[in-house]
């Protein structure tokens, strides 16, 4: 069932195991490092051996050491593996020009994030509601965003297409806006 509902081109039996959401105004090419660096100081303060991962998790001493060594490698080479530049609810309303600069920032940071090779496997943008507030202004941020990336980038990188068994997940309520909306020029 969660492979009907989640398909992944990239790796059928792959799931996310979270989806960060950055508010578009704190999102930068260092986001995924920060947050990889963040957690690692966070594991290493308070699990910092595997006898600590027994301890707290009534685990055998075994497991406890292998689990400890995967969340340190996991860390330190795939820290987010599915990221949402936030445009709604965790970065609230801004006027037109503030946000079509903060959608040209996000578009920079990813064209920068792809082209280090440190693109999460699953990304998008979440942009406000199309069903209620500025419908334009969603569109709007979307044009500037996509626009930027393939300005950058020369295309949409694969993990972006609307298509999700292409790897994009892109919070956008796309059945509204089939057949009215325009994202080109």
């Amino acid at each position: 069932m969660q492979q009907a509902r989640y398909p992944s081109a990239v790796d059928p039996a792959w799931q996310p195991v979270h989806t960060v959401y950055v508010p578009a105004d704190r999102f930068s090419a260092g986001t995924v490092a920060d947050w990889g660096d963040s957690a690692s100081s966070l594991v290493k303060a308070h699990l910092s051996g595997p006898a600590e991962v027994a301890s707290v998790f009534d685990v055998p001493g075994a497991l406890a050491s292998a689990v400890h060594d995967k969340v340190l490698r996991k860390l330190a080479t795939e820290p987010v593996e599915d990221l949402r530049i936030d445009f709604e609810d965790g970065y609230g309303v801004r006027g037109y020009a503030v946000e079509d600069a903060h959608a040209a920032q996000a578009a920079e940071a990813v064209a920068a994030l792809h082209a280090s090779g440190a693109l999460p496997r699953r990304w998008g943008v979440r942009v406000k509601s199309f069903a209620d507030g500025d419908p334009a202004r969603s569109v709007g941020t979307l044009r500037v965003f996509l626009a930027g990336v393939v300005g950058s980038v020369g295309e949409v990188p694969p993990r972006i297409r609307r298509d999700i068994s292409q790897g994009v997940v892109g919070s956008v309520p796309w059945a509204i806006c089939r057949g009215s909306c325009r994202f080109g020029g």
